[in-house]
């Protein structure tokens, strides 16, 4: 018993001579493991490290990129792409040596940062709108994965009368229907489709720009319409006067003038059952001519008066008028003839004076031809009292035929 005691002291005594100058282990480098070269977006990966000697204790590991804003990479070395481009990880290791002194052990790893394959796509439109001639739609292309690059799409309208879609995916609504748009990357084999309809905008309200109007005998107008709203895409209407002996009015809406009268006309939607009306009336050209009377009237009694008068004739017509004389009657005969022969254009006017006293039932006559017809204003005042009368408003008179000039 005593021998097996002293030969397991002599061992331990050999193995503790053996390894008494033998040095602790040191890490001399260090190396990135799991090692890539890619890594697409989207996409995580865990790097990891080995050291040489393996038996010693390692020192603080720190990781970086040469560029985070291509891809960052966390305390425990986890990849984290974020946009495509070039970045080299840097692996360092900082070790305290026996001796007190700090060694820094580094590795680096350049890795590049792709986008993923695409695999398919989708197109969509805004939430809950309603489509209408002249809007503009911008269709959203979304890939997936979502990292994935669309580059080089193509986009497409199955009709262009309805709806043209520019590079972009602007789509411009041309006219109600439906149109098919299509966007298509060819370098992946890939497209989708997206049904836009471009509906109809109705008609709220009809009415004529102009509610009532005039024409003179011969003389054709044509109409507006206004839609509300503006953009309201059935434009049809259907026309009708109320007397077609006075004014008719076409399916294009214009007004032709007749006879002497007043006419509704009446617009109808051919959808919807929306109306609107207006007023027309017809006048002879005469109709647009004018008397004016001032001055200063003093009744004497039966009938006889005694007057300063001025008595202006307005053209408000179309025409041109020829003004051959002004002349005052009294029971039939003349007391004031005045040689005028002047031409009044549309707006123009004249004014003719006369004075007299005690007169008989005095009328006031301006004759006057358009072209080869021949005419005659007719004023025949009723007045009592003593007055001065300040030109006013038009006057109740007549104009009267007098037959073709000769």
């Amino acid at each position: 018993m005593k021998k097996k005691i002293l030969l397991l002291a002599l061992v331990a005594w050999a193995f503790a001579a053996c390894h008494k100058d033998e040095p602790e282990p040191e890490v001399t480098a260090v190396k990135i493991a799991s090692r890539i070269d890619r890594i697409r977006l989207g996409e995580t990966h865990r790097l990891t490290y080995e050291y040489t000697d393996a038996k010693a204790e390692p020192g603080t590991v720190a990781w970086a990129s040469s560029d985070t804003a291509v891809l960052a990479v966390l305390a425990d070395g986890t990849l984290r792409p974020r946009r495509t481009g070039r970045a080299t990880v840097r692996l360092q290791m900082t070790v305290a040596r026996r001796d007190g002194r700090t060694l820094s052990l580094t590795d680096e790893l350049p890795i590049e940062v792709v986008r993923p394959d695409l695999q398919s796509l989708r197109i969509t439109a805004p939430a809950g709108a309603t489509f209408h001639k002249g809007d503009a739609v911008q269709l959203t292309l979304t890939p997936t994965p979502p990292e994935a690059s669309t580059e080089g799409v193509a986009w497409s309208s199955s009709d262009s009368l309805v709806a043209v879609v520019t590079p972009e995916g602007l789509v411009r609504c041309v006219r109600p229907g439906k149109a098919v748009i299509t966007a298509a990357v060819k370098s992946a084999n890939l497209s989708a489709t997206y049904t836009l309809t471009v509906a109809q905008r109705p008609t709220q309200s009809i009415a004529f720009s102009d509610p009532a109007f005039s024409l003179l005998i011969g003389e054709r107008q044509a109409t507006a319409v206004v839609f509300t709203p503006a953009g309201a895409d059935d434009r049809r209407l259907v026309y009708a006067s109320s007397d077609t002996t006075v004014a008719t009015i076409s399916p294009e809406g214009v007004v032709t003038a007749h006879r002497r009268g007043v006419a509704t006309l009446t617009a109808r939607t051919v959808s919807g059952g929306l109306k609107a009306t207006c007023q027309v009336t017809v006048q002879h050209f005469t109709d647009r001519i004018c008397v004016m009377f001032s001055g200063t009237w003093i009744y004497m009694g039966d009938n006889r008066v005694t007057a300063q008068a001025r008595m202006t004739l307005r053209n408000s017509s179309d025409r041109d008028i020829y003004v051959e004389r002004f002349i005052v009657e009294s029971d039939g005969r003349e007391i004031h003839r005045q040689e005028v022969g002047r031409t009044l254009r549309s707006g123009d006017k004249l004014a003719c004076e006369v004075d007299f006293k005690e007169v008989h039932d005095p009328q006031f006559k301006y004759h006057f031809t358009v072209g080869s017809e021949r005419y005659e204003a007719h004023y025949h005042p009723h007045m009592i009292g003593a007055k001065a009368l300040p030109e006013r408003t038009p006057l109740p008179f007549t104009i009267l035929k007098r037959g073709a000039k000769r």
